[in-house]
């Protein structure tokens, strides 16, 4: 019986294979240094200078002097009897004793804490480190230690293709993306989650309902104009049912929410059909929603879940910076900016 018929073999990982087509190279070039070195001692022996001897062999002489000084050393250290072999004529690793500039453990420790309780990235952790802790360790870094203690995946870099794009800078109030977005529960209910972001200031708005009727959009609609304290002016949605009934020829009546619209005396604005890129802003709030809320916690009731996204929008509003407004938060940067007066938003509408 064959017995390597029941044998099992794993294939070698990348790392594996790298570091073993590296040794077969260092093998291969030790193995070439003795076979020159041999030669030139040989050389040597019949009379011939060094010169003349490395210049037969196509060796540099301050190499040849360089690895004669690494035998001479070892031969002394060396028992009578014994020969240099290819071990002697490997490099040795070019990695330094000692790093000056690394990051000190307290440190270090500190970086994996705040990554392990936000699960936030190397420019937040960054951000944190200075103005909580007034340590300042630069993103590399951080990204590094994130790195080697496996914290987070490794980059993929690839080119992307330029695109051209015409950025508009928009005014408090004149343009507001709305979308909905669907929650589950512990038990696995489905509720729906209506948001609504100003573009300009980044302020966002969201409540949730039991259904997704034009009844609940022309509620919150009702609702974002009260919450929002400036003026708007277009309201920009996808076409949803609860939006619009406009790719349902069929349907001949007027849709409530745009009625809704004209009441509130906003304008109406629908993105391309099957084009969520056009709704950006809003679309990556559902994102962080359920990064920083929904999977945190498990809920079990409708009143829980209103309760903890009144308490999440709050701190989203006036307490998360992020680097795109240069680290600060949505409220202080309408303030900045826009010369607004904002110190507190109407946190009375979102009450349970």
């Amino acid at each position: 019986m064959d017995k390597s018929n029941n044998l099992t073999y794993y294939p070698m990982t990348k790392c594996k294979q790298k570091r073993l087509e590296s040794e077969v190279k260092k093998t291969l070039k030790a193995k070439e240094r003795l076979r020159w070195y041999k030669a030139i001692q040989k050389c040597k022996q019949k009379g011939m200078t060094i010169k003349d001897a490395c210049k037969e062999q196509r060796i540099g002489r301050s190499e040849y002097y360089y690895w004669h000084r690494k035998v001479n050393e070892k031969l002394k250290l060396m028992k009578p009897g014994k020969h240099i072999s290819i071990n002697d004529f490997k490099e040795l690793s070019k990695r330094p004793h000692y790093s000056p500039k690394k990051i000190p453990e307290i440190i270090e420790n500190l970086i994996i804490k705040i990554r392990k309780k936000t699960n936030q990235g190397a420019e937040y952790i960054h951000h944190e480190m200075i103005t909580k802790y007034q340590t300042n360790v630069s993103v590399t870094g951080i990204y590094k230690v994130l790195k080697r203690n496996k914290l987070i995946k490794e980059r993929k870099y690839h080119t992307k293709k330029k695109t051209f794009v015409v950025e508009r800078n928009y005014q408090p109030g004149e343009k507001v993306q709305i979308d909905t977005k669907y929650v589950k529960n512990a038990k696995g209910k489905t509720y729906y989650q209506f948001g609504a972001i100003d573009v300009a200031t980044g302020i966002v708005f969201k409540q949730l309902y039991e259904s997704i009727d034009p009844m609940s959009s022309c509620e919150f609609l009702r609702n974002c104009v009260r919450y929002f304290p400036f003026k708007l002016q277009n309201i920009q949605t996808d076409n949803g049912f609860e939006y619009t009934w406009r790719l349902t020829p069929e349907i001949e009546k007027t849709h409530p929410f745009t009625l809704q619209c004209r009441l509130l005396q906003l304008r109406h604005v629908y993105i391309p059909p099957a084009s969520p890129t056009f709704n950006s802003h809003i679309e990556r709030t559902h994102r962080i929603d359920i990064k920083e809320l929904w999977r945190k916690r498990r809920f079990f009731s409708l009143i829980s879940m209103k309760k903890e996204l009144k308490k999440y929008i709050y701190k989203f509003n006036h307490l998360r910076a992020t680097p795109s407004k240069n680290w600060r938060t949505p409220i202080q940067y309408a303030n900045d900016k826009f010369g607004l007066n904002i110190t507190s938003l109407r946190n009375r509408v979102q009450n349970v």
